[in-house]
């Protein structure tokens, strides 16, 4: 049996589109032995998750969103020999730093989403991405544009390969009736509460959309902010932040709400799974242009009612669009369950990732 390694700074229980993404490459390949390193604040030790070995390292301090800890470089270096495969997810750069010197046998990329925030660390990091994507045998990428729209990855585009993540279509016959008891008619948004996802921008838009309540399904450090947001506002009876919400409970989120929305402003997000969950279940998708996976998810005018990030005017003028027209947000929402089905499937997944990790 092929032994896997897996590199990223953080790992459940921390959620995040990331840590979903290598939790489905673990589960879609139960015939290799997987192992995760990754880095805590609390835990540091080993435990079993989703069918592979996590180790966690202790981090020390955490500088520009970064996990300082040197247990995780030493066992990383150490790891590396030990397995037929290593798969590098990026962004990290401790990564990039273990990987000096070293040639793995088999040295994979996930390339999730370019440096964008911290502009001055990116350039001090990209030599030693440079010399690591050299190294690696594929890069995988989730969108066609990914490579070419980066300013270090575009020199390595004969290496990619395109395979976007995906989510399960099986749509739960449970009743929405008790959310939509509760929350009236909705729009409904997911995700972490972090800056890049833009939830701030879409509760302001809330003063200038009618007759439609917001619920977004989320947790994380800006919560706070956007409590007091929603109470400066007087919104506090239209929008709604929940937080511990079940697999099972958020997929009658999403059966129950108007459409989704998905607010992000900045190109951190550089595809969106969420997306995927609400447009398993015919769902229009209100976005913003970001010239990232996330408009070759939900496409404007076929999936997607596509505005300007950044702009809460703009998220209104779209929501109340997709609010007041049934047409237009029923024959989206056919396209939208349409181009899951057919796009973002498992099988696909699985397929390119056997694909690359051979027998």
């Amino acid at each position: 049996m092929k032994r896997i390694l897996h590199l990223y700074k953080e790992f459940y229980p921390v959620s995040g589109g990331i840590q979903q993404a290598i939790k489905s490459v673990v589960e879609l390949t139960p015939e290799y032995e997987h192992t995760i390193l990754t880095t805590s604040s609390e835990l540091d030790g080993t435990e079993s998750l989703y069918g592979a070995k996590v180790i966690y390292c202790k981090k020390l301090a955490e500088i520009m969103s970064t996990p300082i800890t040197f247990k995780y470089i030493s066992t990383a270096r150490k790891l590396i020999k030990e397995h037929d495969i290593v798969c590098a997810h990026y962004p990290y750069p401790m990564n990039e730093l273990v990987l000096l010197g070293l040639k793995p046998k088999k040295l994979i990329y996930f390339w999730h989403s370019d440096i964008v925030s911290q502009k001055i660390a990116k350039h001090a990091v990209y030599p030693f991405v440079r010399m690591a994507l050299k190294k690696a045998d594929k890069v995988f990428i989730s969108y066609p544009e990914m490579a070419t729209n980066s300013d270090v990855l575009n020199a390595f585009a004969d290496k990619t390969v395109v395979s976007s993540y995906y989510v399960d279509t099986t749509q739960t016959e449970a009743s929405t009736d008790d959310v939509k008891a509760k929350y009236g008619r909705y729009m409904l948004g997911i995700g972490r509460l972090v800056p890049y996802k833009g939830f701030d921008y879409m509760i302001r838009a809330m003063k200038d959309i009618g007759d439609m309540n917001l619920v977004i399904v989320g947790s994380g450090p800006v919560q706070e902010e956007l409590d007091g947001l929603i109470t400066e506002l007087g919104l506090q009876e239209r929008v709604f932040i929940v937080n511990g919400v079940t697999d099972d409970q958020l997929k009658i989120f999403c059966k129950g709400c108007e459409f989704f929305v998905f607010p992000s402003c900045l190109p951190s997000e550089a595809f969106g799974i969420a997306t995927l969950e609400a447009m398993v279940y015919g769902k229009a998708v209100l976005n913003t242009w970001l010239h990232t996976g996330v408009n070759y998810v939900a496409r404007d005018g076929e999936e997607a009612v596509t505005v300007e990030a950044k702009s809460a005017s703009a998220l209104a003028s779209g929501a109340n669009r997709l609010g007041l027209d049934v047409e237009l947000r029923d024959n989206l929402g056919y396209n939208a369950k349409l181009r899951v089905e057919s796009f973002f499937t498992k099988e696909k997944r699985r397929s390119a990732l056997l694909s690359e990790f051979g027998d």
